[in-house]
Order: structure tokens, then sequence, then C-alpha cells
């Protein structure tokens, strides 16, 4: 869409940006891992320091995915599970 003409006659769209069904220029949207990097960033005041850069490392050397979870009740729910630190475990005769 770059340097092509939008409806509003706009003209050198920037990356990372679109022109939405009214004419208006919009952001792109940004991944979930993204949005909770941006908010851990700029957490406020009081909150531990280490604990945050704990995270902000374990979600950006991780994954976000998303689950739906159901239970026999019939109880369903959302999650968001960040997946960090994957390794193998060696099962053994004395680990069982």
């Amino acid at each position: 869409m770059s340097n092509a003409e939008t409806p509003t006659g706009k003209t050198n769209i920037q990356p990372g940006t679109y022109i939405d069904e009214d004419g208006w220029t919009q952001k792109l949207p940004i991944s979930d891992a993204e949005c909770i990097l941006r908010c851990l960033k700029n957490s406020p005041t009081g909150i531990e320091n280490d604990q945050v850069a704990y995270l902000i490392k374990s979600i950006e050397n991780g994954e976000v995915v998303h689950m739906n979870t159901y239970d026999q009740s019939g109880r369903t729910s959302k999650k968001i599970v960040i997946e960090y630190d994957v390794g193998t475990y060696e099962r053994t005769k004395s680990n069982d």
C-alpha cells in the first residue's frame, strides 16, 4: 500500500500502519507477547525490578500460547501460557 492512492488521498503510508475502512491511518495490531512486554517495561513504581526483569527475559525467550480448558463438570476457561526454559527430562527407574 505504500505510495498507493488511498480513499482519503493519502500516500506514503508508514510501515506498520494501514488505512481502515473509514480512511484513517491505524497502527497494525501487536502480538500478545509484545503487549505483555510493553506492560512489563512500563510497570509502575513499587514493583520489584528483579522480578520484572526475570519476567521480561522469560517472555522474550519463550512462547506465548492460548489454550481453552474444559473439565468434567462442564466448566470452560481460556488461559494464556508462557512456556520458557524448555528442556528434556531423562526418566530412569528411580524417577518413577
